[in-house]
């Protein structure tokens, strides 16, 4: 009797996350992200004449770690008068043995901010309940959490961490692979398994982001992999791919 597609799927995933707790392999995860709600600026020191609509970020979860990074954006709202404008690549290095968070974004070149700990008994966690909905993503049996606040997440308990695309704790028993709100959606797009290690960062850590920022003139200047300049040639509609991600 042949296995219809959609159970294959099912079942080839379900060994695919099994085998990444097992055997410590890595599993990558592209989540593409869609804006609602056009943010009101991009840097406090430039007005947002261009805005992002949707990006995509990749997701690396291996051992007790995990790597969050903005991959690519697409550029559009863009106008004659936008200027010189810098958008930063961003990213987040979780360490689950120690509950320390680590975050870094272009401009910051010049070391990791510690973020905080994660807290997982947060306050905000009772803010969402599980609710008795399922649904498959890219193979993947999922449950969904509803917000009191109107959002939801579906969250998969094959991966038993308290993960996803946050600089944060999510409030869920396992990974999240889509969540939406009245703002913004994150919904995972591609999953691959591989042997990529997480490191954490080997900068010099401080509490305080502004001391490691970039100046204006130093963005202008700085690597193209962590940075991409806007101008008003730069079309719209075209997706933009930070060097070297």
């Amino acid at each position: 009797m042949n296995i219809p597609a959609l159970l294959r799927a099912v079942f080839c995933y379900t060994i695919l996350l099994v085998s990444v707790t097992a055997e410590s392999q890595s599993l990558k995860i592209v989540f593409e992200k869609t804006t609602h709600t056009p943010p009101s600026r991009i840097y406090d020191y430039m007005p947002a004449e261009a805005f992002l609509e949707t990006s995509r970020y990749t997701f690396i979860f291996s051992g007790d770690r995990s790597y969050f990074t903005l991959d690519s954006l697409k550029i559009s709202g863009n106008s004659p008068h936008t200027g010189w404008k810098a958008i930063s690549s961003k990213d987040v290095t979780k360490d689950w043995s120690t509950k320390n968070i680590y975050y870094r974004r272009g401009n910051m070149q010049k070391g990791y901010a510690l973020l905080d700990k994660m807290d997982l008994n947060s306050a905000s966690n009772d803010l969402f309940e599980t609710v008795p909905e399922f649904k498959t993503i890219l193979g993947i049996k999922c449950q969904k959490m509803a917000s009191k606040m109107g959002g939801e997440l579906w969250f998969t308990t094959s991966i038993p961490y308290a993960d996803g695309p946050f600089p944060f704790a999510a409030p869920t028993p396992g990974l999240v692979l889509l969540y939406r709100d009245e703002s913004y959606e994150y919904r995972a797009v591609n999953l691959e398994t591989g042997n990529q290690s997480v490191e954490i960062p080997k900068y010099e850590f401080v509490t305080e982001a502004r001391a490691i920022s970039l100046s204006v003139d130093e963005l202008k200047s700085a690597d193209r992999s962590d940075i991409i300049i806007l101008d008003e040639s730069t079309p719209n509609d075209t997706w933009m791919k930070f060097d070297g991600k």
